[in-house]
């Protein structure tokens, strides 16, 4: 039944969006990062087993309206939305198209269906380690503005009664060129913190790079700790002890699921919430 469905697994970012793989610099930051690139080839294996072709990729730069007049032409059968949504493309596009977000924040409301895995208890998973590692000066390095895993940082901080130390937060865009930077200004503090939060890997990994550029060690003299579990977080030294994100399993049931709506398996709105889980590795001693 399924063999002959076409699809567009749809990229989108708070900002306009995009299917499949963009090469719009406005987006890059998102698509060639590990982590969706390794949720990406999670979707996409999971629909060619599922004998469903994919179509071809698709920049979505334009506007709303001539995006979708685009995807019409492609006529899909039903779209696969990565990453960051925001509420109004998620309710937009899913008027239009059965449609799945996958990713780490809640996307449009309820508007369409979700498989999440929360960015907010990852980051407060990350924290506790930290304290439990015996560390109260904790930075925190990454996007501020639209990001759960600040969110959970703060929160976490609150709850252990633990002040929030503006100084200690490096806003930086979460690439490794973001968290080389980023802990650069970190060290210049008159009092540095004793261990980092990193957004992600990717931050974590530039981050480790910038110690080791000033002829500090990790976790000797910072302990750092990470999310996402991509595959470099095990191979670079020291190993990042992180958050892992079950990535396979959400591409996986995102297709499932909404396959099943395409069925007539299901028509209420659902919400799949999938555990993150610590990996201890070097990077927190």
């Amino acid at each position: 039944l399924f063999r002959f469905c076409q699809w567009a697994g749809a990229h989108w970012t708070g900002m306009p969006g995009a299917v499949r793989f963009v090469s719009s610099a406005s987006f890059c930051v998102y698509l060639v990062h590990p982590f969706f690139q390794a949720l990406a080839q999670a979707v996409d294996e999971e629909i060619l087993r599922q004998g469903c072709p994919l179509l071809s990729s698709l920049p979505l730069t334009q506007g709303m309206e001539r995006d979708c007049r685009e995807l019409e032409r492609l006529r899909p059968q039903g779209l696969v939305l990565l990453g960051r949504c925001s509420g109004e493309a998620a309710r937009r596009l899913g008027r239009r198209w059965p449609s799945i977000a996958v990713g780490l924040n809640p996307a449009g409301q309820s508007a369409v269906d979700q498989v999440l895995c929360s960015g907010r208890e990852a980051a407060r998973m990350a924290v506790e380690h930290l304290l439990e590692r015996g560390h109260t000066r904790i930075a925190y390095l990454g996007e501020c503005t639209v990001e759960n895993r600040y969110s959970g940082y703060r929160e976490l901080l609150a709850e252990k009664g633990l002040p929030f130390r503006r100084e200690l937060v490096g806003e930086t865009r979460q690439t490794e060129e973001g968290g080389e930077r980023g802990v650069a200004s970190l060290l210049k503090l008159e009092k540095p913190p004793t261990a980092i939060f990193c957004a992600n890997d990717s931050v974590a990994i530039g981050a480790v790079r910038g110690l080791r550029k000033r002829g500090l060690s990790v976790p000797a003299d910072l302990a750092i700790i990470s999310v996402d579990d991509i595959a470099p977080a095990g191979m670079v030294h020291p190993q990042l002890t992180t958050i892992h994100i079950p990535k396979d399993d959400m591409g996986r049931l995102a297709v499932r699921l909404l396959l099943d709506r395409l069925q007539g398996g299901h028509s209420e709105v659902l919400q799949l919430r999938l555990p993150c889980r610590l990996v201890v590795r070097e990077s927190t001693g």
